[in-house]
């Protein structure tokens, strides 16, 4: 997948002086996310767990694969890192996420950005006959405490994990699975009105993301059983 090639190529350098990593540890984008630019990434906070430290910093461009980048050692207890280019097209809306080895988000995920325009297209991979957009589709509304079913072109049932701007993120359950009709079901155990993306993965090249949801529906119990 061209997401995939895409991180193998990327320059990813640890930045400045040391911080130390906190429960509360955080990210930000330094500088304005241009087309084929370089950006860098600071880090702030101290103590993070030994099983949550970060080491993939994953970009979801909404209704697009991920792209996953691997943070150098180096950078886990620098200020941040520089990534050499932005692989993404002007325009792009984007969230992202600072991920463990277990792929859990180590800080909470980023607000969306939208990928700034420049003259440089030399990092663009070129646009593919298909895309992965065709591997998964969600036929109902997203409510909840309500299940919703996923269709798949895979050979699995995905995992599908929430990520809400500037908040939380983590799997949804899956409820069923008919291998024969390839449908699945997930519970969504998320508070209404709130605005998220899904990101459906049954493995290598078969992930994709959501347009940004809306939760909608109400209930007292923001829980779910």
């Amino acid at each position: 997948m061209v997401a995939n090639a895409v991180a193998l190529l990327l320059g990813v350098l640890a930045l400045g002086q040391q911080v130390v990593l906190a429960k509360r540890f955080k990210f930000n984008f330094d500088n304005n996310v241009t087309q084929c630019e370089p950006v860098s990434i600071s880090f702030r906070g101290s103590e993070v767990p030994a099983d949550s430290i970060p080491v993939t910093l994953t970009i979801l461009p909404l209704s697009a694969p991920p792209i996953a980048i691997d943070i150098p050692n180096a950078a886990i207890n620098s200020s941040g890192v520089y990534v050499t280019f932005f692989p993404l097209p002007a325009g792009t809306q984007f969230l992202a996420s600072l991920d463990d080895a277990e792929g859990q988000n180590s800080a909470r995920v980023s607000d969306l950005y939208r990928v700034l325009d420049s003259d440089d297209a030399s990092c663009l991979p070129p646009v593919e006959s298909t895309t992965s957009s065709s591997l998964f589709s969600i036929s109902e509304n997203i409510e909840q405490c309500n299940t919703f079913s996923v269709q798949y072109n895979t050979t699995t049932a995905p995992s599908i994990r929430l990520l809400e701007p500037k908040g939380k993120s983590f799997l949804l359950p899956l409820q069923s699975d008919d291998t024969e009709l390839k449908t699945a079901s997930y519970l969504m155990n998320f508070s209404r009105q709130h605005d998220v993306v899904l990101m459906l993965d049954s493995g290598t090249n078969q992930k994709n993301t959501t347009s940004l949801l809306h939760s909608t529906h109400y209930f007292r119990d923001t829980e779910c059983s």
